[in-house]
C-alpha cells in the first residue's frame, strides 16, 4: 500500500493541535501515477460491522494520513472529490478523490484517499 503519513508535531501546553500542523503540497495526478503501484486491492469496511468487508481494486492508489491541523494542498483543479469514503478495519475514514474529468463508475487512472481529519485545499496559497 502506498501511503504518506504526515508526522505528528510535538504538543504545546494550552494550544490545540488543530491550530498548527504540516502542509503537504505537490499531489498532482502525474505525481500519484508515477510514484504508486499500478494496482492495489483493499478491504472497505464501510458496510458496517455485521457485514463482510468489500474487496476493492484501485489503480494507482495513494493514501494520505495525518492529524488535526494538517493540510493537503492539491495541485490546481486536477482532483475531484467523489463524495464517497473508504473505511479501514480500525475505523479510519478516507475521502476518495479522482482525476478531474473522470466519469464516476469508470476506472480512474489514479485514486487519492485523504484522511477525513485533514484540511484539503485546491490551488496554491
Amino acid at each position: 500500500m502506498d501511503e504518506i503519513l504526515i508526522t505528528q508535531e510535538a504538543a504545546f501546553p494550552l494550544v490545540s493541535p488543530a491550530l498548527y500542523g504540516t502542509e503537504l503540497t505537490g499531489l498532482s495526478v502525474a505525481n500519484v501515477t508515477t510514484d504508486t503501484h499500478a494496482s492495489l486491492t483493499v478491504n472497505d469496511f464501510t458496510n458496517g460491522v455485521s457485514n463482510p468487508p468489500t474487496g476493492e481494486t484501485w489503480l494507482h492508489a495513494l493514501f494520505v494520513s495525518g492529524g488535526p491541523g494538517d493540510d493537503v494542498q492539491l495541485s490546481g483543479a486536477q482532483w475531484t472529490d467523489t463524495h464517497t469514503t473508504l473505511t479501514t478495519s480500525g475505523g479510519k475514514v478516507y475521502e476518495h478523490y479522482i482525476p478531474t474529468g473522470t466519469v464516476v463508475g469508470t476506472a480512474p487512472t489514479a485514486n487519492l484517499f485523504i484522511d477525513n481529519v485533514l484540511q484539503v485545499n485546491h490551488g496554491t496559497h
